[in-house]
């Protein structure tokens, strides 16, 4: 683990995600920032971090074996109980799903937690299924790692341009901003771009979700070009660049 305390950049190579959890909660409660100040005229103002410990620049690998992967899920059940871990595979679904979903079912797993994010129309702002897909993205990039196996083109752009207009437009925009795909030999990488994640509560989905998006991709894949066993694609390494690493102590504050 590298870290330089000077300009806030955090390092971590590859980890055991139970080892990863212990290092970024000490490093948030070591080296964290926390920036004193209000709420302005008593309203919930979202996407701050008065008064949490934050982190700029972390970066962090995780190779996601089967050992890791049964670790995140105990954890996630651990904290949610089995509703955590429906909420996470209806939503994996929906990512991937062929028809436009909006809200989807993913959120009726806790409804107290996003009815207020649905708009007059009983609509989100966003979903993840409507960003991956817009413009046929996902597709599109599986389909370039199958043709261009070396490409650096195969990023998932998650954003659009009303996100460029918050706060005016009044509309949350996504806490990841894509997806980089790389292939090395057998393996395809993800590099996750994040804007902002809660430790607390979101990491260990947002983990999840990401090795998931990574097998479907994987099992695209494999399934269109119908490799021989032995030349078949398998999952690489995910790696989180994050700007903004925090620690809200309730799941009522989250971003």
């Amino acid at each position: 683990m590298i870290i330089n305390p000077l300009n806030t950049e955090h390092t971590w190579g590859s980890k055991e995600i139970d080892q990863l959890m212990n290092e970024l909660m000490h490093s948030l409660d070591t080296y964290g920032s926390i920036q004193e100040g209000t709420r302005q005229n008593g309203e919930e103002i979202l996407c701050e971090n008065i008064g949490v410990p934050t982190l700029n620049n972390v970066q962090f690998s995780l190779n996601l074996t089967t050992a890791n992967l049964m670790y995140l899920e105990e954890e996630i059940a651990k904290k949610d109980g089995m509703k955590g871990l429906r909420f996470l595979r209806q939503e994996a679904k929906e990512w991937v799903a062929k028809n436009f979903l909006n809200p989807g079912k993913a959120w009726e797993e806790y409804p107290e937690r996003w009815k207020n994010s649905l708009n007059i129309v009983g609509k989100m702002d966003y979903t993840y299924h409507e960003r991956l897909n817009a413009g046929n993205r996902l597709n599109k990039m599986i389909e370039l790692l199958i043709d261009y196996p070396a490409t650096r083109q195969a990023y998932i752009d998650l954003r659009n341009q009303d996100d460029s207009r918050y706060p005016e437009s009044g509309r949350r925009i996504p806490c990841i901003n894509g997806y980089q795909l790389n292939r090395d030999g057998k393996y395809i990488n993800m590099t996750v771009m994040a804007r902002s994640i809660d430790v607390n509560n979101c990491l260990l989905n947002d983990i999840w979700l990401a090795h998931a998006l990574l097998k479907h991709i994987v099992n695209s894949i494999n399934h269109m070009v119908h490799y021989a066993e032995k030349d078949k694609v398998d999952l690489g390494k995910i790696t989180f660049f994050v700007s903004n690493l925090h620690a809200y102590p309730n799941i009522k504050e989250m971003i």
